[in-house]
């Protein structure tokens, strides 16, 4: 995918905790997930302090859409009822607001490693994270 597709990519970013107080050093330790929902790119994340599992980011999603979802196994893994979502992975993310920077590491134990093709499409879309260095662990 070259970077002209990747910004032609509909895709939103959705912080679930805008308001959280980076820390003294100016990061922000947060979960992601990427979720495609009626052929766009999301990406979800929030602080870990509030969303200790990446299924509490699927449920702000789910809820924010009006999307029915069935509890697998609470708090750690929901299923969304709409067929036409996809869940495609997710990790971590240390932001740095000091020194624009943004790390995404690790992986969902519920929805998987995140799909690294998917989330630089979003990056590159994205005012909030264009003017970031963006790194991949």
């Amino acid at each position: 995918m070259t970077p002209e597709e990747r910004s032609e990519i509909d895709s939103s970013i959705i912080d679930l905790t805008p308001d959280s107080s980076p820390r003294e050093n100016g990061r922000r330790n947060c979960k992601f997930i990427i979720i495609e929902y009626q052929d766009k790119l999301h990406l979800v994340f929030g602080d870990v302090s509030t969303h200790k599992y990446h299924a509490n980011l699927l449920y702000e999603f789910c809820n924010r859409h009006g999307i029915a979802v069935d509890w697998v196994h609470e708090p750690d893994l929901l299923e969304p009822l709409d067929s036409s979502i996809d869940i495609l992975g997710g990790g971590f993310l240390e932001l740095n607001v000091v020194e624009q920077k943004a790390t995404f590491s690790g992986a969902s134990k519920a929805y998987g490693p995140f799909h690294l093709h998917q989330l630089e499409a979003i990056l590159t879309a994205s005012p909030q994270f264009a003017s970031m260095t963006t790194r991949f662990c």
